[in-house]
């Protein structure tokens, strides 16, 4: 498959002040071929806002509310990946940021080499 979709799995809850940057990370990508599914945690904030406005503007990005907190990401990743329609899943919090190659050489490497079903990368922390 040269260009197979790629479901990428955002759980959040009350992220708001770094949501938009983190959704803009998702759309930067080199990669065009995937689908951004962010399951809101019953967040007290303006996440669903912000979450809401982005999915409106663009159709690969998907909202999914989730009908009680679950008090952790877990239930929100599972929803998530229940919900995935991609033969890649990649996850992705609401506070982190990608650079904008992330998934072009992952699902590069992935296709080449058809022994591999986990990838990992390295990270840097930022600090405000």
């Amino acid at each position: 498959m040269l260009n197979p979709l790629v479901s990428v799995i955002m759980p959040s809850y009350n992220y708001a002040i770094y949501l938009e940057d983190s959704i803009s990370s998702v759309l930067q990508q080199v990669y065009t071929n995937w689908e951004l599914i962010i399951v809101d945690n019953c967040s007290t904030d303006n996440s669903r806002e912000i979450i809401s406005r982005y999915s409106a503007s663009d159709s690969r990005i998907r909202l999914i509310g989730c009908e009680y907190n679950s008090g952790s990401p877990a239930r929100p990743r599972n929803i998530a990946i229940n919900n995935a329609k991609g033969k890649y899943v990649c996850f992705i919090d609401a506070d982190d940021l990608w650079l904008n190659n992330k998934l072009q050489k992952q699902v590069a490497y992935l296709e080449s080499h058809s022994d591999v079903f986990m990838l990992y990368s390295r990270y840097l922390i930022l600090k405000n």
